[in-house]
């Protein structure tokens, strides 16, 4: 069975790598962790998503909205494609 992905939205963001004491807090939730995006508040973005930025394909483990406002969501990713 052939997975196919479609575009869900196309947007500006930040891309930040983990390092130094924010990939070690990260690690105990999420220790595949290497990357924070974040990016103004979009309903129905889940972990199931995956982002893509110059071909770099992140799989998404974590979806914050930041204090529930709906106004900026971050992300924490791993480069790579997670196996379906």
């Amino acid at each position: 069975m052939k997975t196919e992905w479609n575009a869900y939205i196309s947007l500006w963001a930040a891309i930040e790598t983990l390092k130094g004491m924010d990939k070690t807090s990260s690690a105990t939730t999420w220790p595949s962790a290497d990357q924070k995006i974040t990016f103004r508040y979009v309903l129905g973005i889940l972990p199931t998503m995956r982002v893509v930025f110059n071909d770099v394909i992140y799989s998404i483990l974590n979806v914050n909205n930041i204090d529930m406002r709906n106004r900026e969501i971050v992300l924490t990713t791993n480069s790579g494609v997670r196996a379906v």
